[in-house]
C-alpha cells in the first residue's frame, strides 16, 4: 500500500492502518501544531454520531467535530462554499467515521456533496447517512 499524500509505498503496521506514510503523518501533525493556536473552531458539544454545523450568536461557525488533522486551512472550519475550511471539516468529519486513507481519498467529494450545499446558518447530518455515504462510496474501492 501507498501513502494517500505522497503515494509512497508504506511498510510500518501503524501507518499501514492510517494509510498516511509516517512522514507524511508528522507534516500533517506539525501543521496541526503550528496553526493550531489561529483556529478560529468553536465547539458546540461532544460528537455523539451526529454531526453539528451552527452559527453562534455573532455568526462565527461552531460545531462538534474535533479539528484533528489540518490539511488545507490553518484558520479553522467552515461550509456553504468550496474552500479549505469546509475541506479540513470534511477531512475531520469523516475521520470520526472511517480510516484515514479512506477519509484522504474522500473529503474532498464529501465537502461537495454535503458542505458546499450547506445553509450558511448551518444543519444537522444524521451519522446513519455519512456511513450509508461512505458505504456507497467504498464499494468502488474494494
Amino acid at each position: 500500500m501507498n501513502c494517500v499524500v505522497c503515494n509512497k509505498p508504506i511498510t510500518d503496521a501503524v501507518s499501514l492502518e492510517r494509510g498516511v506514510g509516517p512522514d507524511c503523518w508528522q507534516m500533517l501533525q506539525g501543521a496541526m501544531e503550528k496553526h493550531s493556536r489561529h483556529f478560529a473552531d468553536r465547539y458546540c458539544g461532544k460528537f455523539d454520531g451526529d454531526v453539528v454545523l451552527m452559527r453562534g450568536a455573532d455568526g462565527a461557525p461552531m460545531t462538534n467535530i474535533p479539528h484533528k488533522v489540518l490539511m488545507h486551512s490553518p484558520t479553522g472550519y467552515e461550509w456553504g462554499f468550496n474552500g479549505k475550511g469546509p475541506a479540513d471539516l470534511a477531512l475531520n468529519i469523516l475521520l470520526q467515521f472511517t480510516r484515514a486513507d479512506i477519509a484522504i481519498i474522500w473529503h474532498q467529494q464529501f465537502k461537495k456533496d454535503f458542505l458546499e450545499k450547506a445553509p450558511k446558518e448551518g444543519m444537522k447530518i444524521e451519522g446513519k447517512r455519512i456511513k450509508q455515504w461512505i458505504a456507497g462510496k467504498t464499494q468502488t474501492l474494494f
